[in-house]
């Protein structure tokens, strides 16, 4: 657990302004500000989608068709949603709320594609 922390934290530090806390307890907080520019974060945080999609790929093959297509459909929904996210409004409260509560989803659906993959 503490080494998917530590990934998504040097994940975070690419595109977060520095408002990272490096220890916590501290006033020492990093960041490369990547957000500054929406144009570059678009494409750094597109690449690293990509990268991910292809390491996975990589390193996993379907065992059956349920692990293809559910593999394929959660890309194809991560898209749409981050397309939206880039041309939609601010939603408010509420929906942030909501949204926050239907991401258990993605534990079933990791969970359900995992399952229907084996290692290469």
């Amino acid at each position: 657990m503490g080494i998917l922390v530590f990934s998504h934290w040097l994940l975070d530090f690419v595109t977060h302004r520095p408002d990272l806390p490096l220890i916590p307890g501290y006033d020492i907080v990093m960041g490369l500000g990547l957000w500054n520019s929406i144009p570059l974060t678009i494409i750094v945080e597109g690449v690293i989608f990509i990268i991910g999609i292809i390491y996975y790929t990589s390193v996993t093959r379907p065992v059956n068709k349920k692990g293809s297509i559910g593999w394929w459909s959660l890309i194809v929904f991560l898209v749409i949603m981050y397309i939206l996210n880039i041309t939609g409004t601010p939603p408010d409260e509420n929906a942030i709320g909501y949204a926050g509560l239907a991401q258990w989803i993605f534990v079933w659906w990791g969970y359900f594609i995992d399952k229907n993959r084996g290692s290469n």
